[in-house]
């Protein structure tokens, strides 16, 4: 029995997890920054979230690397 009660948890854990994936709001990446006050002034487009934003520093992929990520609203 708990064996399938572990099973039930684990498929719901999975499905959530994938679920709350595919709606979470994302990052739009813009340059060029060097702080996260840089990305104050570069986050400011319609539909942008006000209350995150985020420089990315040397840690991200070099893709992202000194882009702000600029949440977006749903």
């Amino acid at each position: 029995m708990s064996a399938q009660k572990f099973q039930v948890v684990s498929l719901l854990l999975i499905s959530f997890l994938l679920f709350s994936q595919s709606t979470a709001n994302r990052c739009e990446y813009r340059p060029f920054c060097k702080t996260n006050d840089d990305c104050k002034k570069i986050c400011t487009f319609a539909g942008d979230d006000p209350t995150f934003w985020n420089c990315m520093n040397s840690l991200a992929p070099p893709e992202t690397m000194n882009k702000c990520c600029c949440l977006r609203k749903k």
